[in-house]
């Protein structure tokens, strides 16, 4: 008899340490499913053009040999328009007058000056960070402006550049192009790391979705097990009494 009581006095203490590491599981599991069922992806944030780093970068290539075909010659005369109201407008006619008088230093114009000027728009549309947002569009717009002054007006960059034949100057792989390409180029560049970036995301919050699903599934399994380890630890209480109460 004594034994027998000794033996249900120890289940009782390892029905009470299961009880306690199941409701404690429980809670611990249900949380972390809670937490993970709502899992959103995180927005990439963008990082802003270092008009600087670009300049030194076209600095570079000053100093690299050019060896691809020119350009084709520019002949025709350029076209005088109207002032634009509208401020993406008027940054587009900054940014073709800064081109068209450097081209101008070689005898050189564009030949469809209402296509570039549309070109140079579009860039702005569709490179922006947010296509749909005004303020984006012309922050990217403002900032190719300061980026072409920079290059083209800069006497120290020009300095460099009339040492340069024209070919190298104006050839598709030369000064002239990469100063038209660097900008747009680190935008597109940006926004494709962007898309990664939300993709990756996208199913890392899928993955921690699915993952909640389980952890909650655990959870009901281990307070199911903490209702029926209590059930039993209720009927040992009573099996004991019963055994100690005279009849």
């Amino acid at each position: 008899m004594k034994l027998e009581n000794s033996f249900l006095g120890i289940l009782r203490v390892v029905i009470l340490i299961v009880l306690t590491v199941s409701l404690i599981g429980a809670a611990v599991f249900a949380f972390k499913g809670v937490t993970s069922l709502n899992a959103t992806p995180a927005q990439y944030k963008h990082n802003e053009p270092n008009i600087q780093e670009m300049v030194d970068e076209i600095k570079k290539t000053l100093e690299q040999p050019q060896a691809a075909p020119a350009a084709p010659a520019q002949t025709s005369t350029p076209s005088q328009e109207p002032a634009k109201d509208d401020k993406l407008d008027q940054e587009v006619e900054k940014q073709f007058k800064l081109l068209s008088d450097f081209l101008q230093r070689y005898n050189k114009h564009y030949t469809d000056p209402a296509g570039m000027r549309r070109n140079l728009k579009n860039s702005a549309q569709n490179n922006a960070f947010d296509p749909q947002s005004e303020e984006s569009v012309l922050s990217y717009a403002t900032g190719r402006t300061l980026l072409l002054n920079k290059l083209l007006t800069d006497q120290a960059i020009l300095d460099v550049v009339s040492k340069k034949s024209e070919e190298e100057i104006l050839s598709r792989n030369g000064f002239f192009s990469a100063v038209n390409s660097v900008y747009p180029a680190y935008f597109v560049k940006e926004k494709k790391k962007a898309a990664d970036f939300e993709r990756e995301e996208q199913s890392e919050a899928i993955a921690k979705q699915s993952g909640a699903m389980m952890s909650l599934y655990i959870a009901g399994g281990m307070f199911a097990a903490f209702l029926v380890i209590s059930l039993i630890l209720v009927l040992v209480k009573i099996e004991r009494n019963l055994r100690v109460r005279p009849i």
